[in-house]
């Protein structure tokens, strides 16, 4: 079994694609895009989250294509129906017909 590649604090990812392996624990990623894994903390900022478990950190300025929606602070972004969220306005877990890539 691979091991979780863990993403720490301090560091910076920009222009990134993040797949099942990976699990934030504080990193800053920057227009990125995660598709997998479990974000524990940090900051997705921009870029676009198509699937796996937001359990903390911040979302802002993203679209939200699908994934669980645990707990951390909804900033701003977009949810999976293409509507622009306010801050608090975090999505729920998008059902299995809208999720797309």
């Amino acid at each position: 079994m691979k091991a979780a590649r863990v993403l720490g604090p301090g560091e910076l990812h920009a222009h990134e694609r993040f797949g099942p392996d990976v699990v934030n624990r504080g990193a800053l990623l920057f227009s990125c895009e995660w598709d997998g894994g479990v974000f524990e903390s940090g900051v997705m900022w921009g870029g676009i989250f198509r699937s796996g478990t937001f359990r903390g950190g911040v979302f802002w300025g993203g679209w939200w294509r699908g994934g669980a929606w645990e707990r951390g602070f909804w900033h701003s972004g977009f949810g999976h129906d293409g509507r622009y969220r306010t801050r608090d306005d975090a999505p729920v877990t998008a059902p299995r017909e809208s999720r797309g890539t």
